[in-house]
């Protein structure tokens, strides 16, 4: 059984970041170009990442910033007052980050073109 997926494209807001314990999750949403002729058709993915990789995508994504995601795809169900929910997501393997945000203020860190793999 294979579940890879690797998407690029920007985030559509600043990443959201949660701390439980000793273990920190970020998520955030990015716009990917569908391929084709025009007109232009975008599909919004949620990302979900975890421990040290989440802490680097919550100190330096903002919202504009192009990403490459590799990971894999998920499906949660859950019950709970309001009935059955669900979600669907990305869960990164790696998360690397583009070229910083003209005109917007970035750490100095970032301004060296590496990119955050951390697990």
């Amino acid at each position: 059984m294979i579940n890879i997926t690797i998407l690029q494209g920007r985030l559509t807001a600043d990443p959201e970041t949660e701390h439980d314990g000793d273990k920190t999750v970020t998520t955030f949403r990015i716009a990917v170009d569908r391929p084709g002729p025009a007109p232009r058709t975008v599909d919004y993915f949620t990302v979900e990442c975890w421990n040290g990789q989440a802490r680097a995508c919550g100190t330096y994504l903002r919202e504009g910033r192009e990403v490459t995601i590799q990971g894999s795809l998920r499906h949660d169900e859950w019950k709970d007052r309001a009935g059955r929910r669900s979600r669907d997501y990305v869960l990164a393997q790696q998360v690397h980050f583009g070229p910083p945000n003209t005109g917007r203020h970035e750490p100095d860190q970032q301004r060296t073109g590496r990119d955050h793999t951390a697990a």
